[in-house]
């Protein structure tokens, strides 16, 4: 994966707090796939999987106990609670800004280097 495609797997690591291994990158041939690889660690039983930014100001979701950010106020969502679709919506801007590509492009069968140019 060249620089474009690292850029987005770290931008998605930092934003949800989650890590995608070397392995899990290699196997990423969609937007969906990413989609299904950071579900599915948000939902992950160890809580080393979860944490997050805030979207707003990017203030460290891990560790807090209220709903609403120290930082900014924002109402914070835990990974836990995020549903599909509005982490579908979360990675659809993330892919959108880190890619300069328009988000009504990315659909889940979207294909990162066929379609994105990813290489």
């Amino acid at each position: 994966m060249g620089l474009e495609g690292v850029e987005l797997i770290m931008e998605l690591e930092e934003v949800f707090g989650v890590e995608i291994t070397d392995a899990e990158v290699a196997e990423l041939q969609s937007v969906g796939d990413i989609h299904e690889v950071v579900r599915r660690k948000l939902t992950a039983d160890d809580p080393v999987e979860r944490g997050g930014r805030c979207t707003n100001c990017r203030y460290p979701k891990r560790g807090l106990t209220s709903d609403r950010c120290p930082e900014c106020g924002s109402v914070l969502t835990r990974p836990d609670q995020v549903d599909s679709g509005t982490l579908w919506d979360e990675i659809v801007q993330i892919v959108s800004l880190e890619l300069s590509v328009k988000p009504q492009t990315i659909k889940p069968e979207t294909r990162l280097v066929e379609d994105l140019k990813i290489g």
